[in-house]
C-alpha cells in the first residue's frame, strides 16, 4: 500500500450480492463498502485496520445490471439514506436491514442472509452479511461521476467549452483574446489578481479562463506550469470562488501546494491516498485561520482589504501614466515637427542638422520653450540664410 497507494485502495466491504443476473450472468460481489487504512505500530509491533476520513458508499454499478437492476430513483434514496445515516459494514443493529431493502428492491424474490456461504449465483438476487477485506484498483468511482454529468446534461446544464472542443465541438472562430481591453506591459488589468509574480501570458490566461471558463495551457516540464495554476489558484480565492485541483499524482499535488502563495496555503487541504496526511493539513490549516482570526476581526480584515485595494489601485494608476508618458517620449521619436508652418519628420531633421552644422555653428544651440525664435531660417537653392 505504501508503493501503490495511487493505485490501490483497501475496503472494509460487506453485503455480498450473489445473482444469476439475466442481462450480464453471474455477479458475486460486495455492494456496501468503507475505505480503510492499514496503521502499523512498531511497539507491539502490530498492524491495526483503521476507517479512512471517507463514507461509506454502495457500489452501484452491480446494482443496476440487466433489466431486473434497480432505477436510478431508488438508487439516488439508497444513497442519499447512506450518506445521512452513514451504514458500516461493521455494525449489526442497522445495517442489516438496509440491505434487507436493496434485496427487496433488486427483485421481487431478492433474500438477504446473515450467515450463508453460497457456492453458485442463482437466479434470484441474495445479499449476505459476509464480511471481506477488499483490495481493489482506485477510479471506481469514474463511473458513477460520469453517470452525474450526464444526468446534468441532460437536465440543461451548460457545457464547458473545453468539454465541447474535447469532443470536436468548436464553438470559438475568433482569437480567444480578441477584444480584451488593453492594458500596461509593467503592469496587470485590475480585474485580475495574482498572487505571485506573473508574465503576459498568466494574465492573458487569467482572461481567457474568466471569458470561457475553460483553458488549455501544455509545456514541457520546467516551464512553469504549476507556477502557473498557483498564480491561478491566488486569483480564483480572491473571487471568493473555491477551487480544486486534481491530479494522476500524488506528487504533482504536493508540489503545487508548495508553490501556493505561502498566506493561502493553510487554506489548502489535501485528499491524498494517505489521509493521515490530509488530516494533518486539515489541523495546521485550522489552527493558522484560528490563529488570524484570534489576531484581527472580520472588520479589521475588511478594513484591510479596502486599504490595500486602494493602494493597489493607486499603483496600477502610475505604471499606466508612466506607460503613457513612455509611449509619449517613443513616439515623439516619429512625430513630425513643425517649422516655419512646415511639417519636418525628426529623422529628417537629424540628417539635415548633421550636413548643416558646421557651417552654422554661429546659431545658438538652445532656445528656451515658449520663446518667439529670434530669426527665421530660408533655403534657397543650395544657401541658407539667417533673417532677424
Amino acid at each position: 500500500m505504501a508503493q501503490e497507494g495511487e493505485r490501490l485502495e483497501l475496503l472494509i466491504a460487506t453485503g455480498r450480492l450473489v445473482w444469476k443476473a439475466p442481462a450480464i450472468g453471474e455477479v458475486d460481489h460486495p455492494i456496501l463498502l468503507q475505505r480503510v487504512e492499514l496503521a502499523f505500530d512498531p511497539s507491539g509491533p502490530s498492524i491495526s485496520i483503521v476507517d479512512a476520513d471517507q463514507e461509506p458508499e454502495l457500489y452501484l454499478p452491480v446494482l443496476a445490471i440487466g433489466s431486473g437492476g434497480m432505477g436510478p430513483l431508488d438508487s439516488t434514496a439508497l444513497r442519499d439514506e447512506l450518506s445521512a445515516r452513514q451504514y458500516h459494514p461493521l455494525e449489526s443493529a442497522a445495517t442489516p436491514e438496509y440491505l434487507r431493502r436493496i434485496a427487496l428492491l433488486l427483485h421481487a424474490r431478492g433474500e438477504y442472509h446473515e450467515s450463508w456461504s453460497p457456492r453458485n449465483p442463482i437466479d434470484e438476487p441474495h445479499l449476505v452479511n459476509d464480511p471481506m477485506l477488499l483490495l481493489r484498483v482506485r477510479g471506481a468511482g469514474f463511473a458513477a461521476a460520469i453517470s452525474r454529468v450526464l444526468n446534468d446534461i441532460v437536465g440543461g446544464g451548460e457545457i464547458p467549452v473545453g468539454l465541447a472542443r474535447l469532443v470536436g465541438i468548436d464553438r470559438l472562430n475568433v482569437d480567444p483574446l480578441a477584444g480584451l481591453p488593453d492594458y500596461s506591459p509593467w503592469g496587470e488589468p485590475p480585474d485580475i489578481l495574482l498572487s505571485k509574480p506573473a508574465n503576459e501570458e498568466q494574465v492573458q490566461i487569467a482572461q481567457a479562463l474568466a471569458r470561457y471558463r475553460a483553458v488549455l495551457v501544455q509545456g514541457p516540464p520546467g516551464t512553469g506550469k504549476s507556477h502557473t495554476i498557483a498564480n491561478l489558484i491566488g486569483h480564483l480565492v480572491s473571487e471568493g470562488k473555491r477551487v480544486l485541483v486534481t491530479s494522476h499524482t500524488t506528487k504533482a499535488l504536493s508540489v503545487l501546494r508548495d508553490k501556493v502563495e505561502p498566506l493561502l496555503q493553510p487554506l489548502c487541504l489535501a485528499l491524498l491516498d494517505n489521509d493521515a496526511e490530509s488530516r494533518k493539513q486539515l489541523e495546521q490549516a485550522v489552527r493558522a485561520i484560528l490563529s488570524r482570526l484570534t489576531q484581527s476581526s472580520a472588520p479589521a480584515l475588511a478594513e484591510r482589504e479596502r486599504q490595500l485595494s486602494r493602494e493597489r489601485e493607486r499603483l496600477l494608476a502610475a505604471v499606466a501614466q508612466c506607460t503613457d508618458d513612455l509611449r509619449t517620449v517613443r513616439e515623439a521619436e516619429y512625430r513630425a515637427l513643425a517649422v516655419g508652418g512646415d511639417a519636418v519628420a525628426p529623422a529628417e531633421g537629424a540628417r539635415w542638422l548633421v550636413e548643416m552644422g558646421p557651417g552654422h555653428g554661429w546659431i545658438e544651440g538652445r532656445v528656451d520653450p515658449g520663446h518667439r525664435c529670434p530669426f527665421r531660417m530660408r533655403i534657397y537653392g543650395g544657401c541658407t540664410r539667417a533673417t532677424a
